[in-house]
């Protein structure tokens, strides 16, 4: 879910980072099997975020409910951070 913010130049934000970051973790639980690694952006949901002016907070957002909710732990892949399915 999208909106402008017309108060900082029409920048295009996140409205809801808990929705978004849910539809993030139905596809995890959907795409990946157990020990499969995999890079946020690789996801659909986030990739949809990227040029967004609160993107940052939105990958914090759902990095910490991925590992909070068991879902997956990070893990480094070829030096960048990752993810590795849990469960």
């Amino acid at each position: 879910m999208k909106w402008k913010n017309k108060d900082n130049g029409g920048d295009i934000m996140i409205k809801d980072l808990k929705a978004q970051a849910e539809k993030a973790i139905n596809e995890v639980n959907f795409r990946y099997s157990r020990g499969i690694k995999f890079f946020l952006e690789d996801l659909m949901a986030v990739q949809v975020c990227l040029n967004e002016t609160n993107y940052s907070s939105f990958k914090g957002y759902l990095s910490n409910k991925l590992q909070n909710e068991k879902i997956a732990v990070p893990t480094w892949i070829n030096g960048k951070k990752g993810f590795m399915k849990k469960y």
